[in-house]
Formats: C-alpha cells, sequence, structure tokens
C-alpha cells in the first residue's frame, strides 16, 4: 500500500508526527514551528503551495496547517484541497484573518478553521487530534529533549 492510499499516520520512525507549516509570512511560520519542534512535533515548511505541494510529494506528513492568505493567486485552500485529493487520510488545519464559509458539499466540510488570533494551545491541541497523539505525549517529548 502506498503513502498516498495509507489509513494510518505516517510519523517518523520514532513516532514523532510529522507536521508540515504552510505560509508565505517568514515569522509567523517559523514562529510556529518553533512551538511545534517544542511540543515534540516533526516539522517542515513551505512558503507557497508549489512549495508545499513539492514537500507533500517528497515525504508525506501527519497533517499540514496552512494559512488560507498566501501570495502568488493561489492560498491555503489550494493547498487543502490538493493534500485531501493526494493523501485523505493527512489531517488539515487551516488559518484565516477572517471566517470563510465552506459549503458542506466541499471536500474540506469538517476541516477545523482557525481565525486569528489563535493561542498555541489551540493549534497544539487540534494536532493532537489530528495526529491521535495525546497532551500528555508531547510534553513526555518535551521533557526527553
Amino acid at each position: 500500500m502506498s503513502a498516498r492510499q495509507s489509513s494510518h499516520p505516517v510519523s517518523a520512525p520514532h513516532g514523532t508526527p510529522r507536521i508540515l507549516v504552510v505560509g508565505d509570512a517568514r515569522a509567523p511560520r517559523e514562529a510556529l514551528e518553533s512551538v511545534l519542534s517544542r511540543e515534540g512535533f516533526e516539522t517542515a515548511s513551505a512558503a507557497s503551495v508549489p512549495e508545499a505541494i513539492r514537500a507533500l510529494e517528497r515525504q508525506p506528513v501527519d497533517a499540514v496547517v496552512a494559512d488560507l492568505s498566501l501570495n502568488g493567486g493561489r492560498d491555503g485552500l489550494d493547498v487543502a484541497r490538493w493534500t485531501r485529493r493526494h493523501f485523505p487520510e493527512t489531517g488539515l488545519l487551516l488559518l484565516a484573518d477572517a471566517m470563510v464559509w465552506i459549503p458542506t458539499s466541499s471536500p474540506l466540510a469538517g476541516v477545523p478553521l482557525l481565525v486569528r488570533p489563535v493561542t498555541e494551545s489551540t493549534v497544539l491541541g487540534h494536532l493532537r487530534d489530528l495526529t491521535g497523539r495525546p497532551a500528555e505525549e508531547t510534553e513526555a517529548a518535551v521533557v526527553r529533549h
């Protein structure tokens, strides 16, 4: 069974969930990566839709956190649609500056959408749910580092 058809997370061999952070603003993207690393997640990042697609083709992840506001004519919804189509088991979390309506008929219906400002604990809670990693497991990972 290929990674695209897998029905389980693609965590690194040591069990650390992999998260792809997609956003064109470098400072917020790096800040989120830092928080996720501190909490025991493995991270990768992309600044655009094409970069995100290349990163996912190179190495599938357990979840994608995508900013809806990307430059270049494509946005985080494009990343989410592509991910859902090619890696349907990959968790998705969308970040936005304002509420966005996603039709119930969309393949993205039900994908969590967090409107900024948002707390670290909210993002982490969603990612723990998406990756099946309980809070105490991430806290234990931080203690080991």
